[in-house]
C-alpha cells in the first residue's frame, strides 16, 4: 500500500491560504480544504494526525548556508555577541584550556560590538593562548586574525603584498599583524583545511537539527568537493532534509563529474558560487562611493569583470546554475553587466543584494536574477547607518521593495554567520523599523521567503507549499497564529514530516 498521511483539525497555512487539513501520498500534496473534504478524498487507510488546532506551515528553506563552517563552528570556539576584545580572549583562553593539544579554531567576533573599537590582532592572540597556532574569523567571514606562528607558516611578512582582491593588515611600523581579509584569507589554503578541519563534521547531527528547526530543504554555498563527499556518504540513507547545494567557483570545471558522483535521494549539486566582493564589516564589499566612516576605501572586488565572465560562461557549459555573492552596490551592477553579456540558460542568483539604490533597483528589474535576502543581517548590521550614512542605509536590505517590483527573494541564514534557526530571520524580516534603514513585510510573506521563494533558487519545484502536487513537507507549531509564532524570534515547531515521513528527533532544537 502506498504510504499516506492526512493531517487534519488544524490551522495550516498553505503558503496561499488557510485549510483545516491536507492529505498526501506518496510523498506529495492530493488534497486541500475542511477536514471532512479532505478525508472524503484522502487515500484510504492514511495515517491520520490530529493537529488540535495548531498553526502548521510548510516545511522551511535555507536558500544559502555553509555547512562546513556551522560543523566547524561547533568543535571551535564561538565568539558571536562578544562586547569586549576582554571577552573574546576569556573565550579562546577557557577554549584553549579545555583543549590543550592543537590547534585553536573559532569565529564570530565584530570589532564593531567591542567597546574597544578595534580588530583584535596577533599580539591579542598571543595574550590568550601563547604561541599556539590560531585562526580566529569575522562574523562575517571576509576576515580573520591568526597567530604570528600562523603567518610564519603561510609565508607572510612585511614584504608580502596585498593579492588582488585582498588585504594584509599592518601595524604603523608596516609588519603583518596577524589580519587577513577577504583574498588574503586563501593563503591559508590546504594548511588550513590539514591544520583546523581536525574534527569530525558531525554533519549527520547538524542536519537533524536543521530539521527539529522545521527546515526540510538546505541549499550550502560553496560547497567542496570533500563536503559534498561527506554528504555523499550517507548514500541511500535517507536524510531528514533535502540538499541542493552549489559548489564553490574555482571547482567549476568539475561540476558534471561531481555532480554524477555525489548524487543520492536527498543530494543533488545544482550550482557553483563566487564571490565578487566582501562584506560591509570590515568595508570590503565593494561600493560606487567610499565608506562614510573610513574615506579612503570603497571596498574592492574580489574578482574582476573578465574573470566573473568567464566563471559564468563556464558554468553555464556545464549546466550549473550561477550564484555570485554581491553585497556592495558596485559589485551588485558589474554581476547584472555580466549576466546581460553571458545570457546564461538558467537563471542566475545574486546573493545578498544589500545596497540597491534606485538606479540598481530599475537594473535588477530588467535582468531579472534570482534573490537570495539574510533578514538576520539587519539586526546584526546595527552600525550600518555609520558605515554608509543615512541616505545610503535606506537603500539597504530593501525586501518589501523587491517584493512590490515583482522579485521573490528567497531568504536564508548565511549560517554561521547567523543562527541557523530561520525563525529568527522570519522575527527579522517582519520587526518594524524605526531607523529608516531596510523594510519589513508581513508574516505570510515572510514565511514565503523561507518557502515557495526558494523553489527556483533551489532548483527544486514543489518546495515551501501545500497546495495540491507539492511536496508533503509539513511543520507544526506551538500555537495557533501566524503572526505571534513568527515575531517569537525562535523555534516553536513541534513536529516535522518531510514528504509525509516524520523527521524531527522528537527533542526542542534551540539555535543549532
Amino acid at each position: 500500500m502506498a504510504q499516506a498521511t492526512l493531517w487534519r483539525n488544524g490551522r495550516i497555512f498553505t503558503g496561499r491560504r488557510y485549510v483545516e487539513a491536507v492529505a498526501a501520498e506518496n510523498g506529495r500534496v492530493v488534497a486541500v480544504g475542511s477536514s471532512r473534504e479532505v478525508r472524503a478524498h484522502s487515500p484510504s487507510g492514511a495515517e491520520r494526525v490530529d493537529l488540535h488546532g495548531r498553526l502548521t506551515v510548510p516545511g522551511l528553506a535555507d536558500s544559502h548556508l555553509h555547512l562546513t563552517e556551522l560543523a566547524r563552528l561547533t568543535a571551535g570556539v564561538d565568539l558571536h555577541g562578544a562586547r569586549s576584545l576582554a571577552e573574546v580572549g576569556r573565550r579562546v583562553r577557557r577554549w584553549g584550556e579545555r583543549h590543550p593539544e592543537g590547534s585553536v579554531y573559532g569565529a564570530g567576533w565584530d570589532q564593531d560590538l567591542l567597546r574597544d573599537r578595534r580588530y583584535p590582532t596577533s599580539r591579542d592572540v598571543a595574550r590568550w593562548v601563547g604561541d599556539r597556532p590560531t585562526v580566529l574569523f569575522r562574523v562575517c567571514h571576509h576576515a580573520v586574525v591568526v597567530s604570528d606562528s600562523v603567518l610564519t607558516e603561510i609565508d607572510v611578512d612585511e614584504d608580502t603584498p596585498d593579492p588582488p582582491g585582498g588585504r594584509i593588515g599592518r601595524g604603523r611600523n608596516g609588519r603583518a599583524n596577524g589580519l587577513l581579509f577577504d583574498n588574503a584569507i586563501e593563503r591559508l589554503g590546504p594548511w588550513g583545511e590539514r591544520r583546523f578541519v581536525r574534527h569530525p563534521l558531525g554533519l549527520a547531527e547538524l542536519l537533524q537539527n536543521a530539521a527539529n528547526l522545521g527546515l526540510t530543504s538546505l541549499g550550502p554555498v560553496s560547497s567542496s568537493p570533500e563536503e559534498l563527499a561527506a554528504l555523499a556518504s550517507f548514500g541511500r540513507r535517507r536524510l531528514p532534509v533535502r540538499i541542493a547545494a552549489f559548489l564553490r567557483g574555482t571547482e567549476v570545471e568539475r561540476f558534471r563529474a561531481l555532480q554524477r558522483s555525489t548524487r543520492t535521494e536527498s543530494t543533488r549539486l545544482v550550482g557553483v558560487k563566487v564571490v565578487s566582493d566582501g562584506a560591509f564589516g570590515p568595508r570590503t564589499a565593494w561600493l560606487d562611493r567610499p565608506y562614510r566612516d573610513e574615506r579612503a576605501t570603497s571596498g574592492f572586488p574580489l574578482l574582476t569583470r573578465s574573470e566573473l565572465e568567464r566563471v559564468a560562461m563556464e558554468a553555464d557549459r556545464v549546466g550549473a546554475s550561477l550564484a555570485v555573492h554581491a553585497i556592495g552596490d558596485r559589485a551588485i551592477a558589474t554581476a547584472l553587466d555580466v549576466f546581460e553579456a553571458v545570457r546564461p540558460r538558467r537563471r542566475p542568483r545574486i546573493e545578498h543584494a544589500s545596497l540597491t539604490p534606485p538606479g540598481l533597483l530599475d537594473r535588477l528589474g530588467k535582468v531579472r536574477p534570482l534573490l537570495v535576502v539574510q533578514p538576520r543581517f539587519v539586526t546584526s548590521d546595527s552600525w550600518i547607518v555609520e558605515r554608509l550614512g543615512p541616505r545610503r542605509a535606506r537603500w539597504t536590505y530593501s525586501f518589501a521593495t523587491f517584493h512590490a517590483r515583482g522579485h521573490r527573494p528567497a531568504a536564508s541564514s548565511d549560517a554561521p554567520v547567523e543562527p541557523l534557526d530561520p525563525w529568527t530571520g522570519i522575527a527579522a524580516a517582519i520587526a518594524e523599523r524605526r531607523t529608516g534603514v531596510a523594510e519589513s513585510v508581513d508574516a505570510p510573506t515572510a514565511l514565503r521567503m523561507y518557502g515557495e521563494n526558494a523553489a527556483p533558487v533551489l532548483g527544486t519545484p514543489g518546495i515551501g507549499s501545500l497546495e495540491p502536487g507539492s511536496f508533503a513537507d509539513v511543520v507544526e507549531c506551538d500555537g495557533n497564529d501566524l503572526d505571534r509564532v513568527a515575531r517569537a524570534g525562535n523555534s516553536q515547531v513541534l513536529r516535522v514530516w518531510r514528504e509525509g515521513i516524520r523527521v524531527d528527533s522528537g527533542r526542542p532544537a534551540g539555535e543549532g
